[in-house]
């Protein structure tokens, strides 16, 4: 799972509502860390336990990658350790309020969801230190190792369940992945093909009706006249225009170019695609003006030419009359 792709997308951790849910995690948390403050020798760092879960947990919704990438993974894995060590420390062997060891909990939900995010062997290295800090404070405060270990075993199966669970659901969202992209793949050369399809109809067309009566007229044998001459070359460059310069031709240009042609305007018609991503208004104002400049030319050459995309100018316009003066008209790309 690559690029856009990730396990996320398949528990649902994009939607907006898992970045409510990430705050709310961390102020539930905050609430439990507000009533504990009185079985604390120091309350305040606390602070820093809180603002670590909610850290880990707005990474866990919002990174992006799978596995999670290494750095996030740091931020996540770090935050049950850092928790534990905001409480326990400052905690005494006895005390009033059961929920004050909450980095137990906080962190295993956190790592819970990183063994999903990909990244299993840091999850119980993340879950074996902040065990290693609860089993530390137990022998210090003369609980033993059993009592320590035993503080921390209902959030360890929770973390357990979650592993198998990543083992099943992973291997799946893969395989969600792989049809999904196949499907795009297949919709894609659909797509591709129908368009082919389409641009040969519509080439087959243009030839019937633009090539098909001169081919016909020229089977007779009978000798054309001036008149029928110079259609033939009205239709031959259409023909090339329609090659050379497909996103350039309308209507009024098309009509411009035939009538220029007729008065023997040398017309050449260039597409590098400057037209393609322009609204197609736009585009169609400049097709306007092309014809305009093609419209004002009585004797002479003009050539016309949409520039490649993502330059000032979408198109250009060299207009050389019979003396050799020759106009330049840039047409620039509209704001």
């Amino acid at each position: 799972m690559t690029g856009d792709e990730d396990v996320r997308d398949i528990i649902g951790m994009r939607h907006r509502g898992a970045t409510v849910l990430a705050w709310a995690f961390a102020g539930t948390f905050a609430v439990l860390a507000w009533y504990a403050r009185s079985d604390l020798d120091r309350a305040w760092p606390q602070v820093v336990g809180v603002a670590a879960l909610l850290a880990g947990a707005l990474v866990l919704v919002g990174a992006p990658g799978d596995p999670l990438p290494h750095r996030w993974t740091a931020v996540v894995a770090g935050a049950g350790p850092i928790a534990a060590l905001s409480v326990f420390p400052f905690l005494p062997s006895e005390y009033a309020f059961a929920l004050t060891t909450w980095p137990i909990g906080g962190g295993a939900v956190l790592t819970s969801y990183l063994a999903v995010r990909g990244r299993i062997a840091v999850t119980w290295l993340s879950v074996a230190i902040t065990a290693a800090v609860v089993v530390w404070w137990a022998v210090a405060r003369g609980h033993g190792v059993l009592d320590g270990v035993l503080r921390c075993l209902p959030s360890t199966t929770v973390t357990l369940t979650a592993t198998f669970f990543a083992l099943t659901l992973r291997p799946v969202a893969r395989q969600t992945f792989v049809m999904r992209a196949r499907t795009t793949e297949r919709r894609a050369a659909e797509a591709a093909a129908e368009t082919a399809r389409e641009e040969r109809s519509r080439r087959r067309d243009f030839l019937d009706r633009e090539a098909r009566p001169m081919l016909e007229r020229l089977a007779t044998g009978v000798p054309l006249t001036a008149a029928e001459r110079l259609e033939c070359r009205i239709v031959e460059a259409r023909l090339r225009d329609s090659v050379r310069a497909p996103g350039l031709l309308s209507p009024r240009l098309t009509a411009a170019a035939d009538g220029a042609r007729r008065r023997g305007v040398d017309v050449v018609l260039l597409d590098d695609g400057g037209l393609r991503d322009l609204a197609p208004p736009a585009a169609a104002a400049i097709r306007d003006r092309i014809a305009e400049a093609v419209e004002s030319l009585a004797r002479g050459s003009v050539t016309a030419r949409a520039v490649p995309p993502g330059r000032a100018l979408a198109a250009t316009v060299l207009l050389r009359a019979p003396d050799g003066a020759t106009t330049r008209i840039e047409l620039p790309v509209p704001a």
